[in-house]
């Protein structure tokens, strides 16, 4: 798993309507969502908005993977070398 990297989750989310819609009209959304990610496994992925440098993440979005499209890897390998 690469724990820490950040990655794009493309992912179809529900819909409710409260009025008359006919169901032609009515489509699930499609959304894009980047964050680190920090866990996944068979019947969820987990990513974070925010990564301190002690590598402690929040700000977690949980996802099951049903509602998952695809997951594309938007940095190289996450490196452990500080630059300060």
């Amino acid at each position: 798993m690469d724990i820490g990297r950040v990655v794009k989750l493309n992912w179809k989310d529900v819909i409710q309507t409260s009025d008359w819609t006919s169901h032609t009209e009515v489509e699930c959304p499609t959304f894009e969502s980047i964050g680190y990610l920090c866990h996944q496994d068979g019947h969820t992925v987990k990513i974070a908005s925010t990564i301190d440098e002690e590598g402690e993440m929040s700000g977690i979005l949980c996802m099951p993977w049903a509602c998952v499209i695809d997951i594309e890897y938007v940095d190289k390998e996450r490196s452990t070398t500080s630059t300060e």
